[in-house]
C-alpha cells in the first residue's frame, strides 16, 4: 500500500512529514508542485538530502496542472491513496482526474485556517464558477467540476486534520482523522528544521536563548498602528532578555525588516521560503506575535508551550470555539 502526498505549500510539506512519520517509511512518496518554481526546487533538494526523511522519493513538478503531468509518477508509485491539500488549485484536480482510472483513493489534508473558517469572497459567483469549470473541461479535459469553496470537493472522502472536531461543516462530512503528533514526530520536524537551517546557511540563535517570534502580515495590513505594535513588542522582548526572530510575509519587501535590524543588533531573520513550523519544532519560542494565520493553528498543534498575541482586532475575527482552542492571549 503506497501513499503519495501532494504538497502545494510549505504547510503541506510539514503535514505530509507528520503523517508519513506514522506510516511505513518504504511506502511514502512526496510530490512537490505549485507556482513557485524556486521553492519547489529548494524543497526537493533539502528533503532529498535529509537522512531522516520519511519519504522513499521526492518528485518535483513545477507545472503540474494537467493529468498527463502526473501519469508517470502514478505509474511508478502505484498508490492506493493520494493525500492532497487545497482542492481549489489545478494541481489537485489534475491528480483527482486520474483517481478512477488508476484506482487510488483521494484524501484531504489540513490546509490551514480555511479548513476551519469558511473562505468568504464575492467572486467567483456560482454562475462564473460554472463558466470557469466549462472552460477547464474544454481546455484541460477535466470531466468533473472544481469545488466552489475550500475543502468541499466530493472527490475526497477522508480528511487528515489538526483539530477534526473544529473543522467546518463541508469537511466534517468526510471521514476525519486527527494528525498524530508525538515526541518522535516533533523530533523529526526538529531534525528537518536543523537540516534546513544548516544547508541554507541561516544564522540562528543558540538553543540556550529564549526566543520571541514575530510573524509579519501581508503588506496590505501593515499600517502605522500595526508597525508601532510590532516595534513596541520587539522592544519589550529585548528588554526582558528574549532574542527577537522575524518571519516576513512572502509577498512583502524587506524595508520594515531592514528598519528593525538597524535598531536592534541581536535580531534574526527567518528566510521567507522556510516554514516557521520547522523553526518552532527545532527551537520553540516563548512568545509569538502576528496576524491571524495558519501559523498559529499549526503552532498550537505542535506545542502548547508558546504564548500567542494577535495584532489589531484579529481576536474578534475567529469563531468562538476556534478562538478558545487556539488562542492564549498574553
Amino acid at each position: 500500500m503506497n501513499t503519495i502526498f501532494l504538497a502545494t505549500s510549505p504547510l503541506h510539506v510539514i503535514i505530509s512529514t507528520l503523517i508519513a512519520s506514522s506510516l511505513k517509511k518504504e511506502n511514502c512518496y512526496l510530490v512537490l508542485c505549485g507556482k513557485e518554481k524556486q521553492r519547489i526546487k529548494q524543497f526537493h533538494s533539502l528533503i532529498s538530502s535529509w537522512s531522516e526523511s520519511p519519504f522513499v522519493e521526492v518528485f518535483a513538478l513545477d507545472k503540474a496542472k494537467r493529468p498527463k503531468d502526473f501519469v508517470g509518477v502514478i505509474k511508478k508509485v502505484k498508490p492506493t491513496e493520494v493525500i492532497t491539500g487545497n482542492d481549489l488549485v489545478p494541481e489537485f484536480f489534475a491528480i483527482a482526474h486520474l483517481a478512477s482510472n488508476y484506482t487510488f483513493n483521494l484524501s484531504y489534508m489540513d490546509d490551514g485556517l480555511h479548513s476551519y473558517i469558511e473562505y468568504k469572497k464575492e467572486f467567483p459567483s456560482k454562475f462564473s464558477h460554472k463558466l470557469k469549470n466549462l472552460v477547464r473541461q474544454i481546455s484541460k479535459g477535466y470531466k468533473k467540476p472544481f469545488p466552489h469553496t475550500l475543502g468541499s470537493s466530493p472527490l475526497t472522502t477522508k480528511a487528515y486534520l489538526f483539530f477534526p472536531e473544529l473543522a467546518k461543516e463541508n469537511i466534517q462530512n468526510k471521514e476525519c482523522s486527527s494528525i498524530g503528533i508525538t515526541e518522535n514526530s516533533r523530533n523529526l520536524l526538529s531534525s528537518f528544521g536543523q537540516h534546513c537551517l544548516r544547508n541554507l546557511h541561516v544564522d540562528f540563535p543558540d538553543t540556550a536563548e529564549s526566543l520571541a517570534l514575530f510573524v509579519l502580515p501581508h503588506f496590505s495590513r501593515m499600517n502605522d498602528s500595526i508597525k508601532d505594535e510590532f516595534a513596541g513588542a520587539i522592544e519589550k522582548a529585548v528588554a526582558t532578555g528574549m532574542v527577537p526572530i522575524i518571519k516576513n510575509h512572502p509577498s512583502n519587501d524587506d524595508s520594515l525588516i531592514s528598519s528593525f535590524k538597524s535598531q536592534y543588533r541581536n535580531i534574526y531573520i527567518i528566510p521567507k521560503s522556510l516554514p516557521v513550523e520547522l523553526v518552532i519544532c527545532h527551537h520553540p519560542p516563548q512568545f509569538i506575535m502576528g496576524g491571524l494565520s495558519s501559523i498559529f493553528l499549526s503552532t498550537k498543534a505542535l506545542t502548547n508551550e508558546v504564548r500567542f498575541n494577535l495584532i489589531g482586532d484579529d481576536y474578534f475575527n475567529i469563531p468562538k470555539q476556534l478562538s478558545k482552542a487556539l488562542m492564549q492571549p498574553s
